[in-house]
């Protein structure tokens, strides 16, 4: 049965709060009062990653800071959106997407994955190929749909187009050298319309690089092997200077 297709221009702020893309779903969508159920994290994983130990209710009242405040958000389910190349994933982006989940009560995640060719024209190839990435991002807890070849910069057609209510950036990126100036150009301009919701960076998570540049350590020779005991050599009878007395009497 063919899909119905939207005059995405006649749409009103108000015909965002629903959701209408019947491949998307998300676990806020199924009842108010349930959540996600969460493992607790290790120990050693709070004491490390500033982030691990953020609850849901202390991400959303930083997101809250940067949403202006006519917009009210707690009624209804809002489309959050989140691009990258996600290769090697690691724990950096387990978090950044737990976050973009968790930035408000009902949230809806669209996660975009850009396609090999977007990554070797940006002078950052990747090691994974782009099924597999975007099959590791799919199976994250966090994540409602995958965007397919998503697009390298964003703009306020885009966000139109795919019902985004904001893009979740992680902090700093406007200043990070390692990210592509035209996708900074993206985010300034949705930034600029209020559209671009911040997300804390996790420290303390080892890079690709630190981890292939760490040395390896030097093998451990085994240990020898135990020597079996060396029989004692006989003497012969005739060639030892002490005879044996058979018989006991002197000779």
């Amino acid at each position: 049965m063919p899909r119905e297709s939207f005059d995405n221009s006649v749409l009103s702020d108000d015909d965002y709060d629903v959701i209408s893309e019947p491949s998307e779903s998300s676990v806020a969508e199924l009842g108010p009062g349930l959540s996600l159920l969460e493992p607790q994290p290790l120990s050693v994983a709070l004491n490390l990653f500033n982030t691990a130990s953020l609850t849901s209710e202390e991400i959303q009242e930083f997101i809250q800071n940067a949403v202006p405040s006519s917009v009210s958000l707690r009624s209804r389910t809002v489309k959050v959106y989140v691009d990258g190349f996600w290769d090697a994933f690691n724990v950096s982006h387990a978090h950044q997407l737990r976050q973009a989940k968790l930035s408000f009560p009902r949230t809806s995640l669209l996660v975009g994955v850009f396609c090999d060719s977007d990554c070797q024209f940006s002078n950052l190839p990747t090691t994974v190929p782009f099924v597999e990435r975007a099959e590791l991002v799919r199976h994250c807890r966090w994540v409602d749909n995958v965007l397919e070849e998503a697009p390298f910069r964003l703009s306020l057609d885009f966000c139109k187009q795919q019902r985004i209510d904001f893009v979740a950036v992680l902090e700093g990126s406007s200043v990070d050298p390692s990210v592509d100036k035209e996708r900074v150009k993206g985010y300034d301009e949705l930034r600029a319309h209020g559209k671009v919701i911040p997300i804390r960076r996790t420290t303390g998570v080892v890079s690709a690089n630190q981890r292939s540049a760490a040395p390896t350590p030097a093998a451990v020779p085994p240990p020898p092997l135990p020597q079996a005991p060396q029989p004692l050599p006989v003497e012969d009878e005739d060639d030892s200077p002490f005879r044996h007395d058979v018989y006991g009497i002197g000779i």
